[in-house]
């Protein structure tokens, strides 16, 4: 099934994976986890708090232990 921009799903999803990849850990760049972690997403795990907040201060703790 493709989409009505003549993407499929799978090359979406890919594109959005890329993206937060890029964002998040390349250019380390924490500000965009809001993008990826909207509204209406659900984090499996009692630590990780809503719209991404849990994943923003594991990845931020990441860097730290890991500066390069």
């Amino acid at each position: 099934m493709s989409s009505t921009k003549g993407y499929s799903s799978e090359e979406e999803n890919k594109n959005f994976i890329r993206s937060y990849i890029d964002e998040i850990f390349n250019k380390r760049d924490l500000s965009s986890i809001q993008r990826y972690f909207g509204g209406g997403s659900i984090e499996n795990s009692l630590q990780a708090g809503k719209h991404g907040v849990g994943s923003g201060q594991f990845i931020s703790e990441f860097f730290k232990a890991f500066p390069d």
